[in-house]
C-alpha cells in the first residue's frame, strides 16, 4: 500500500510538471523609437515586453505592436517580424535595456521604465 501511494503522489507530481503551460517573460518598459541609432526621438511610449522560447513581443501603448519570431538560420539576435522583415536585437543599453534596429527605426527599449 505504501508502494502504491508513492508511486501515485510521484505520478501527480510529474503530470503537473508536464500539464504546467510554460510562462512568458513579462515587464512594463518603455519604447523610444528613433530614425538612426542617436538620431531624433521619433516618440516615447510605455510598451510591454514579452519573451517566449525566443520568440518576442512588444506592445506599445500607443497600438503598435511587434511579434518576432528568431531567424534559426541567421546569427543570435536576428529575428522576423509579422511582415516578414528581418530585425536584428543590437547593445548599447546594457543592463538597462536593448535595441532593435527595425526595417525603419529603432526601438530603445527600457526595462521596467513603463512611466
Amino acid at each position: 500500500m505504501k508502494l502504491s501511494h508513492t508511486y501515485l503522489s510521484g505520478l501527480a507530481v510529474l503530470l503537473s510538471i508536464i500539464a504546467t503551460p510554460s510562462q512568458a517573460d513579462t515587464m512594463q518598459s518603455r519604447c523610444d523609437i528613433y530614425d538612426k541609432p542617436q538620431g531624433e526621438l521619433l516618440t516615447s511610449t510605455p510598451c510591454t515586453f514579452s519573451q517566449r522560447q525566443g520568440y518576442i513581443s512588444i506592445n506599445r501603448d500607443d497600438g503598435i505592436s511587434y511579434n518576432l519570431a528568431p531567424v534559426d538560420e541567421a546569427y543570435i539576435g536576428t529575428f522576423e517580424d509579422q511582415n516578414g522583415n528581418w530585425v536584428y536585437r543590437k547593445s548599447g543599453l546594457s543592463p538597462d535595456g536593448v535595441i532593435f534596429k527595425m526595417p525603419t527605426e529603432y526601438l530603445y527599449l527600457y526595462w521596467g521604465k513603463g512611466e
